[in-house]
């Protein structure tokens, strides 16, 4: 069962989609954000390949990210859309590889494709692409 599905840039949360009653504190969130950044640039670093998913007890975290160059900058931006999933998956590993980080991939090229410039600024622009990620989940 996906939990929650979000976007953020460089540790900034641009959006989050929960379902099934799943939230996290706002503050929370930002440090999880930043964490999964820094373990990202640190594991692409180190091994030059994505980080794909970390797996705890109860739950997993799965990743896509799209490395960007916004328009009007010389800067690149790290794109990362995420899943939270229940460990309970029956077939997990098949299930991440065939269903859902090709679901995440879908969720960034989207995402860079109606936002091709986007912002830390106001966030709330980005609301409307929450029914974009529930159309690509088929979830609600």
């Amino acid at each position: 069962m996906i939990n929650e599905v979000g976007i953020f840039i460089n540790g900034v949360p641009l959006i989050n989609r929960n379902y099934y009653g799943y939230e996290v504190d706002q503050f929370d969130r930002f440090l999880i954000y930043s964490f999964i950044s820094a373990l990202e640039i640190f594991y692409s670093t180190i091994f030059s390949q994505d980080l794909e998913y970390i797996k705890g007890t109860r739950s997993i975290l799965i990743f896509s990210k799209e490395t960007v160059r916004i328009p009007k900058s010389e800067e690149l931006y790290n794109i990362i859309a995420y899943a939270v999933a229940d460990n309970t998956i029956k077939n997990l590993d098949k299930r991440i590889k065939k269903t859902i980080q090709p679901r995440l991939k879908k969720v960034v090229s989207s995402f860079i494709s109606q936002y091709p410039n986007p912002n830390y600024i106001n966030v709330s622009k980005y609301d409307n692409f929450k029914k974009e990620i529930d159309k690509i989940f088929a979830i609600g």
